[in-house]
């Protein structure tokens, strides 16, 4: 649900806006790299502006598919995640589950960070959010809280301003609905490839956060929706074919799409949702491998 602006986000536009017009066009998608933008001027549609391309991603809009901000995460180890400071919240630091002494916050990494949504792979893929502004890290949890959080960071911009910054999508939105089973194989595309030299392989015990959906765009399950990864071992049959098959080669911290022919998901079987025959298209973040 799209929420109604505040006095203080209005009050946030107003200076945002006195300060826009002294930055050329081409250049305003890398002055707000990773921040959060609040579209005062309709809904309050949310917006986040991805650094890796410097283009806007819808976080609650209307019309727009809308994208989990942990989508956008990348694994980083309780090491690195260390070195960047801690917001507080309410004037208490927000716990971080490092299990592990604070060595001294590293401003010129937490600077080379800026913007970027993290997610705590040696623990249980919580996420973290490096806020531009002041370069701490805050905490995002699981999907549930990760919206109220970056919508709480939020900028506001006039809509001339934000139809500078090019629309992006982790998935391409489909434009036509193709037959309900098109595919003939096991389809897989690396996103991101993992930050570690950890491999999943048949036996692992591997945990995964992941969102599956039919081939017109319908989401038909979400661990993020749930606020809880899943975890099985490979190579056992506890998970369709082409799941299995489709993270297999993994390494942690990697995000992966599968394209999963019917006949490697249920076949001519309907299951919940999904009616018979259908091919299923997951997004896929590989979180840890026990024992690796």
């Amino acid at each position: 649900m799209l929420r109604k602006i505040t006095p203080i986000v209005v009050a946030s536009f107003m200076l945002f806006s006195s300060f826009l017009p002294s930055v050329h066009a081409e250049t305003l998608a890398s002055k707000l790299s990773g921040r959060v933008l609040l579209q005062v001027e309709k809904n309050g549609e949310t917006w986040y502006v991805n650094p890796k391309d410097q283009k806007r991603y819808c976080l609650a809009c209307a019309g727009v598919p809308q994208q989990s901000p942990l989508s956008f995460g990348v694994g980083i180890s309780n090491k690195d995640l260390a070195k960047i400071p801690v917001a507080m919240v309410n004037s208490k630091e927000v716990p971080d589950t490092l299990g592990m002494a604070h060595p001294k916050y590293d401003m010129k990494f937490a600077k080379a960070q800026k913007g970027k949504i993290f997610l705590q792979v040696q623990s249980h893929g919580e996420g973290w959010y490096v806020n531009p502004v002041d370069m701490k890290r805050y905490s995002l949890g699981f999907t549930a809280s990760a919206f109220s959080v970056m919508n709480s960071l939020g900028l506001g911009i006039s809509e001339k301003y934000i139809n500078t910054i090019p629309v992006g999508y982790l998935v391409t939105p489909k434009k036509e609905v193709t037959p309900v089973s098109s595919l003939t194989e096991l389809k897989i595309q690396d996103l991101l490839s993992g930050t570690t030299g950890a491999t999943a392989l048949s036996g692992d015990e591997v945990t995964v956060q992941y969102t599956g959906e039919l081939n017109d765009g319908t989401k038909f399950d979400s661990s993020y929706d749930r606020n809880q990864p899943f975890t099985f071992t490979l190579g056992k049959g506890m998970v369709i074919e082409g799941f299995d098959k489709g993270i297999t080669g993994m390494k942690v911290g990697g995000n992966r799409e599968l394209a999963i022919p019917a006949s490697m998901a249920y076949g001519n079987n309907s299951q919940g949702s999904i009616p018979a025959g259908s091919d299923l298209y997951f997004s896929v973040h590989l979180v840890s491998i026990k024992g690796k």
